[in-house]
């Protein structure tokens, strides 16, 4: 039992090194600022030695094994290891012909280990090469190179490596092979120099790994331009509008945007430019439709030469500090956080998320979490505590200063996978325990989007109870916030606009999730704005869209706009009948585009008849008009062809680096 004890936590070690402490060191030096969870990574280091005493027992049973000292029992104790790995590559998909290279490679080595283990226990056998010490780190080492490292190498230069790491792996192993088996003569020794390893690498997962919140900058006075109000910008990602009390849903979902309502201007009919978080965002900073930016998908950096609404405060003598949930697509790499003295974007620490599909850990999780915690799927987002504990503790930094500040807040507990403290998880009717979170989202999300099936009407019910959960938990933590800046004395003098990039589909117009269309349900949002001073409510029916928020913020605060811009400023006269475009990308070019004046909105899918809705009579789209209003469709089609045309020379944007776009991948986001 010890000898498989001794194997697994050898692998435990190995995959601690190569996916968690690597990484996360690599991390570091480039300046990113990835967390991993430091109590997970224990549990790993422990888990494995107990999965392989309990294999070992099974084992030892089985085989009939007396002698704790035998080459057979080193043999199996390590074969256990390297099978488990290698049935884990082959369940998640296709290891290539370097995995049956690799596993041909590790057949002919026990099978040569086992007739020496078989005919002799004397120290100059070859048993030593296929015991723990040998084939547990190659087996992982080799396959962490071939998927990770060097997996869009040539096949040959795949095989060079992995043939190279066996002649140096097993060369050492051989020179040093009577130490390995008088090792093997003191199994006990050996078992607990390996766990004090274990405990000591644990012990630097701690001090290493846990990320750090980055350190404030110096807070610079510069001349002061305009009224010097501070500015709270805050996107709740992935919140519908028709999901808030605020705008009349039947569900107490946002007590705290409710009472901010009662003291602001709402705007209640809201486009998002893009029906994802990059495109909106880039939208959002930049007051530019996402056509004229140019950021997508294919093209997911905003280019330098765009100027945003930090840097237009910074001209204006203002520090701007970032906070967002949202690692991924407005962490670092995508150009949002330009003009930011301070971007926090660190990631969430997921046990049950983000694993390399090289390693056991991601088929172990798996199966504990449909096994025990299939209502669970851990975010690989901060949490909205943890993402109003930052702001709380910038806020310290930003108050006593009295300069001039601009503090964005992006929440996304909203966003797929849903998942709710507790007590938020049965607020609402609809909740259950039977779903997956993660697994029968994602196959719901490729399912329906392709067409294949329907959201029934239990998953409804259960989704839009989690969403609706994670709202009212979200409201919470946002209250928070608000309180703080009441105590601070920053209340009433600060302009606070709360807003969403996009909102999420439930299955209605054949599409769930977002990425995927430009119906309502995905591009419509809320939009409140709280100017200094006294409150002024009101609710306003003027359709408006993200791109005037930038100059909305500037116009507040008395600084100019600047003319590249393609919003309005929403304290004036808004025009009732302008253009509003709404835009869908995808890694292969265009989805679907959206033309909105009033109420009458046409859209325009790929391959599709153009569509018309009248969304005064009709606001959840299901009656297409196109049909009885032929001329007016056709003459917002030209008038939609004639500007996509104007835009496509202007959008700038820029495609991602290759370490981004492994990110992006880590994260979900990209294939």
């Amino acid at each position: 039992m010890r000898a498989f004890a001794w194997a697994w936590l050898l692998y435990g070690i190995c995959e601690t090194l190569l996916a968690i402490v690597w990484p996360a060191l690599r991390a570091r030096l480039a300046g990113n600022t990835f967390g991993h969870d430091a109590w997970a990574t224990a549990t790993l280091l422990a888990f494995y030695p107990l999965a392989g005493a309990l294999l070992g027992a099974i084992a030892e049973r089985a085989l009939r094994i007396r002698d704790p000292r035998s080459p057979a029992l080193a043999l199996f104790a390590a074969g256990s290891v390297v099978f488990a790995l290698f049935a884990s590559l082959i369940a998640r998909g296709d290891f290539g012909r370097s995995g049956i290279v690799l596993g041909a490679g590790f057949a002919l080595l026990f099978v040569v280990a086992a007739h020496d283990a078989r005919r002799t226990r004397e120290s100059r056998g070859l048993w030593p090469l296929a015991a723990p010490w040998a084939a547990v780190p190659f087996a992982a080492v080799t396959s962490w190179l071939l998927r990770d490292l060097l997996v869009h190498a040539p096949l040959v230069q795949r095989l060079a490596a992995c043939g190279a790491v066996a002649v140096l792996w097993f060369g050492g192993a051989y020179l040093v092979r009577d130490s390995l088996a008088r090792a093997w003569g003191s199994p006990g020794a050996a078992l607990r120099s390996g766990m004090g390893a274990a405990l000591a690498l644990a012990a630097v997962c701690f001090a290493l790994l846990r990320s750090a919140a980055p350190a404030f900058p110096v807070i610079a006075s510069q001349p002061l331009a305009g009224s010097g109000a501070p500015v709270v910008l805050i996107v709740l990602d992935t919140v519908r509008a028709d999901h808030l009390s605020s705008y009349g849903y039947a569900r107490e979902t946002d007590p705290t945007l409710a009472a901010l309502a009662r003291e602001a201007l709402v705007f209640e009919h809201v486009t998002t430019p893009g029906d994802m978080t990059l495109t909106s965002h880039a939208s959002l900073f930049t007051g530019q439709f996402v056509s004229r930016h140019g950021v997508t998908i294919p093209r997911p950096v905003l280019a330098e030469s765009a100027t945003t609404l930090a840097e237009h405060l910074a001209r204006a003598g203002y520090d701007a500090y970032g906070v967002s949930a949202n690692c991924g697509w407005i962490g670092r790499g995508h150009g949002i956080d330009q003009g930011f003295a301070h971007w926090d974007a660190r990631c969430g620490t997921a046990f049950f998320a983000g694993v390399a599909p090289v390693f056991l850990r991601a088929s172990l999780l798996s199966a504990l979490r449909r096994a025990f915690f299939r209502e669970h799927a851990g975010s690989r987002w901060r949490s909205a505590a943890e993402i109003s504990d930052e702001a709380l503790r910038t806020l310290a930094h930003l108050a006593p200063s009295e300069e001039p500040f601009l503090l964005f807040l992006n929440y996304m507990d909203v966003h797929r996978p849903i998942h709710p403290p507790r007590k938020y998880r049965t607020r609402f009717p609809g909740y259950s325990r039977a779903f997956d979170m993660s697994g029968d989202w994602s196959a719901l999300h490729l399912q329906v989007n392709a067409g294949k099936r329907k959201v029934s009407d239990v998953e409804r019910a259960h989704l839009e109870s989690q969403y609706d959960g994670a709202l009212l938990y979200l409201d919470a933590q946002l209250a928070r916030v608000f309180a703080d800046l009441r105590e601070r004395g920053l209340w009433e003098k600060s302009l606070i606009v709360v807003t969403s990039d996009h909102g999420e589909g439930f299955g209605d117009h054949g599409t769930f999730g977002h990425g995927h269309g430009v119906y309502q349900d995905v591009v419509q949002a809320p939009l409140l704005v709280k100017l200094p001073g006294a409150a002024a409510p009101r609710r306003i029916a003027t359709p408006v869209s993200l791109v005037d928020i930038m100059p909305s913020v500037l116009a507040a605060l008395g600084l100019p706009a600047t003319s590249d811009v393609d919003g309005v400023s929403l304290l004036g006269e808004i025009p009732a009948d302008r253009a509003l475009f709404a835009e869908s990308f995808d890694g292969k070019g265009e989805i679907a585009r959206a033309l909105r004046r009033g109420s009458r909105k046409m859209i325009r899918h790929r391959g599709r008849a153009n569509a018309l809705f009248d969304l005064a009579s009709d606001p959840d789209e299901q009656r297409d008009v196109a049909g009885d209003n032929q001329r007016e469709t056709s003459l917002k089609a030209v008038e939609l062809s004639t500007w996509v045309k104007a835009q496509a020379s202007r959008g700038d944007g820029v495609e991602l680096t290759p370490e981004e776009a492994e990110r992006r991948k880590a994260l979900g986001y990209l294939q």
